[in-house]
């Protein structure tokens, strides 16, 4: 029987190589005699595996504080967003005030104009009635003269009815009267003539 060196296969051969019962074993080994060589205190595998760790742990890190931000600056953003709602309702609420002013002023300037136009118009019916308290004075002025021609006339058809003389028969009674006397026609303007008649009889 040989060693564990020189072990036969199925077939009668012999195997040679290194007996290995655990893989582990063998890499803390091979780990352990790299030390011992180089003088170094890790493989250049756990050093590229440590490094790799380490990198994970500041991107990772860096990660978070890349989280950690975009929380922020979302919460910013959405805190300007509200602070920008707010500024939109506080300028549109002004814009309302402000179109409620200038429609309240509008409508105080429309009452004014409208209260000087109804004082104009107030004005204006006051002359119009004026001017018609002055016709009706006129009207009734000229009534009364009317009225006192009418009595006159009217007198001095009752005073020539009353004299039995007619006007229309007056004149040539005087001329021919006139004329039986004289023999002769007189001057015109020595006649007594209607309006003269109606001068005395007004007179008297």
């Amino acid at each position: 029987m040989t060693s564990d060196n020189n072990s036969t296969n199925g077939r009668g051969k012999q195997k040679r190589g290194i007996n290995i019962p655990n893989v582990g074993n063998a890499v803390n080994g091979a780990k352990s005699a790299f030390r011992e060589v180089t003088g170094q205190s890790v493989t250049p595998l756990e050093y590229a595996r440590e490094k790799q760790q380490v990198q994970n742990q500041t991107n990772y890190q860096v990660l978070r504080q890349d989280r950690a931000k975009l929380q922020q600056e979302t919460v910013k953003a959405d805190t300007e967003e509200k602070r920008i709602e707010f500024f939109q309702a506080q300028y549109k609420e002004l814009g309302h005030k402000i179109d409620t002013a200038w429609v309240k002023a509008d409508i105080a300037e429309i009452d004014h104009q409208t209260a000087i136009v109804e004082k104009e118009i107030s004005m204006v019916n006051k002359d119009i009635r004026e001017i018609e308290l002055a016709i009706e004075k006129d009207n009734k002025a000229i009534l009364e003269e009317k009225q006192e021609l009418n009595y006159l006339k009217g007198l001095e058809e009752l005073r020539s009815i009353s004299l039995g003389i007619s006007e229309k028969t007056y004149d040539n009674d005087i001329k021919q009267g006139v004329l039986d006397v004289n023999g002769s026609e007189v001057a015109q303007n020595a006649i007594p003539t209607k309006a003269s008649i109606k001068a005395f009889l007004i007179g008297a």
